[in-house]
């Protein structure tokens, strides 16, 4: 978040008497969308290689990702045997 003060001093033309105004406003940054393609459902082990993607996930304020690239990070469950494993 970033805040900006803005400040309006109104007088008249040679004058020295004047009046001030400010207001702040607060920029709020959206979401990130995150996107993954891959396959989903079962999938056979004998394949041994599972790839997935990540690359159309965005910054809404920054379609053209030019700010900051996106970094990414995977984890992986098995959900038979309970185990969580880190990437």
């Amino acid at each position: 978040m970033q805040t900006y003060n803005f400040t309006l001093t109104a007088r008249f033309e040679g004058s020295a008497s004047s009046s001030n105004t400010t207001v702040g406003l607060t920029a709020v940054g959206s979401e990130l969308v995150a996107m993954v393609t891959g396959p989903s459902g079962d999938v056979p082990q004998s394949k041994g290689k599972v790839t997935f993607k990540a690359g159309s996930s965005y910054d809404p304020d920054d379609v053209l990702n030019v700010m900051a690239p996106l970094g990414y990070a995977w984890s992986c469950q098995v959900s038979a045997d309970n185990v969580s494993i880190g990437m």
